[in-house]
């Protein structure tokens, strides 16, 4: 049975789009369609999730299902994943504005919006250090990509911490390689020319070919590689595109725009306007994207949960030969050999690990005991082996 949510409902928002007027919701925008609206914040979060609308989008209505109301940020997915805070963003890309001149901010210009918001809400809440996972749909997903190298090349280490800390991102029906809907776009931005002057920028960088979508295509996969050559993790990708077009316009964003080679690509069977807004639990789309948020968070608390239960600097793991050892473990004391490995008390001991003072052995295990050197360099200045259970 589907349950039908009022604009009330949403959120828990009051009528005027704030959500009980605490100190705290100063961070948010409470008020109108710019800037991050809260759906979802769990004292115990691991992870951040921001979603971000596309072109002539909206921070709810985006993300909201006309027929039941359901808006799944904040009614589906907070069950899905309730350990996390979770965010909309947004901004003017409606190229049809009547009642108001539309911003007139470039892609890059919305892009350094949204990490300022996102940097400035990590701040204040002191969780600068929280992974992140964002949500895209459309011209969203070319403003998250330009973001993320505004925040990477940005002297301002707030900026920077956005980059180092996103973990993953669902690209929802994003041009990745130029769009038709800038042709429609067009043509509506035209009419409305007529009554107020509208962002005809913006439409420019959807069209094939464009040299600026080619720029931050460009850098962004450059971004990328550059992340593996400097040894940091992968930012996991998943590509999310429509599978059926829009009456009396057609197929918006054509599959092979939308998706990203080597990467997982997942087809959801709506339209470009539709593919964002799912009724229910139960609604294959919404199982799609949130198995892949699922997925990243468990993996967040996975590695979190092993961070806390690292061995310190004189328990951690020893290097093969010639590999070194890290600065932090230098003078760490106790190593233990798996049974069938030769303890080399004044070599290069391999496959060894550290572990903290007291542990206890088993029969048959080898145990060093000594010192690392202050070369970093593997080998021990001391030791003295035994055989069989000991501690230290």
């Amino acid at each position: 049975m589907l349950t039908r949510f009022s604009a009330k409902d949403r959120s828990g928002d009051d009528e005027d789009g704030g959500s009980g007027g605490s100190a705290g919701e100063a961070r948010y925008s409470t008020k109108g369609t710019y800037g991050l609206k809260k759906c979802h914040d769990a004292e115990d979060a691991v992870a951040d999730i921001v979603f971000v609308h596309g072109l002539t989008g909206n921070r709810e209505n985006t993300w909201t299902d006309k027929s039941t109301g359901v808006f799944w940020p904040a009614h589906l997915l907070k069950d899905e994943v309730p350990r996390t805070r979770i965010v909309t963003f947004g901004y003017d890309a409606d190229v049809v504005h009547f009642w108001a001149a539309a911003s007139q901010n470039r892609v890059r210009n919305h892009a350094v919006n949204l990490i300022n918001a996102v940097s400035q809400l990590r701040e204040r809440t002191d969780t600068e250090d929280r992974p992140v996972i964002f949500v895209v749909h459309s011209l969203g997903g070319l403003i998250f990509e330009d973001a993320m190298l505004a925040s990477r090349n940005s002297a301002e280490a707030h900026i920077r911490s956005v980059y180092d800390s996103t973990a993953g991102v669902c690209f929802m029906g994003t041009p990745h390689c130029g769009s038709t809907l800038a042709g429609w776009a067009t043509v509506f931005g035209q009419i409305a020319t007529v009554v107020k002057k509208t962002n005809t920028s913006i439409l420019k960088v959807l069209e094939p070919e464009s040299e600026v979508l080619a720029l931050i295509q460009g850098d962004f996969h450059t971004m990328l590689r550059n992340r593996a050559d400097q040894g940091r993790p992968p930012l996991k990708m998943t590509c999310f595109y429509e599978e059926l077009p829009v009456k009396g316009a057609g197929e918006i964003v054509p599959k092979h725009s939308a998706i990203l080679p080597a990467y997982n690509s997942i087809g959801i069977h709506k339209n470009h306007m539709d593919m964002t807004k799912f009724s229910s639990a139960e609604d294959p789309g919404y199982l799609s994207v949130s198995t892949e948020i699922l997925r990243w968070v468990r993996a967040i608390q996975k590695a979190q949960r092993s961070a806390a239960a690292a061995p310190t600097a004189s328990s951690q793991t020893m290097p093969s030969p010639g590999l070194g050892v890290p600065a932090s473990s230098q003078g760490a004391t106790g190593a233990y050999l798996p049974p069938g490995n030769n303890p080399l008390p004044l070599g290069y001991v391999s496959n060894a690990q550290w572990y903290p003072s007291g542990a206890s052995y088993s029969q048959g295990d080898t145990v060093i005991s000594g010192s690392i050197n202050n070369h970093g360099n593997g080998k021990f200045v001391t030791g003295n082996t035994f055989q069989g259970p000991t501690s230290f």
